[in-house]
């Protein structure tokens, strides 16, 4: 007295056994991808020689924070370099300006720093 199926049921579990197949392959697939991910970076950490470390590798200490991304300050006490209030002033020189309705806009890093991603990013590519 063996188990025996109907067909719905082999069929059923044929498809269950098929996504799991499925699920184990692409697990390995997107394990293998993070793990190629994170020996490239370490690669790049490794070889590449950024003109500015902070750029390259993302590591921002606080003091970039008003100086190279805007800080969003709630009143004009203590405002630091790059500083913009926290409200709509309608001007992006010192708050936010909304040139629609739900539509904002305010500068989020400065222009300086917006030059110094442009020439690490070249710099990159040309080491690269």
């Amino acid at each position: 007295a063996g188990l025996e199926l109907t067909a719905e049921e082999a069929e059923s579990r044929r498809r269950l056994r098929a996504g799991n197949v499925r699920d184990r392959i692409e697990a390995a697939r997107l394990k293998q991808s993070a793990e190629k991910r994170l020996a490239d970076q370490r690669l790049i950490k490794n070889t590449y020689n950024p003109l500015d470390c902070m750029v390259a590798f993302g590591e921002f200490g606080p003091a970039a924070v008003g100086n190279d991304m805007a800080s969003l300050q709630i009143s004009q006490e203590n405002m630091l370099p790059f500083s913009r209030l926290n409200k709509v002033t309608n001007s992006c020189a010192t708050g936010i300006e909304s040139p629609v309705p739900g539509v904002y806009k305010f500068p989020l890093l400065s222009e300086d720093f917006c030059a110094k991603i442009w020439n690490e990013s070249e710099h990159y590519t040309t080491q690269a």
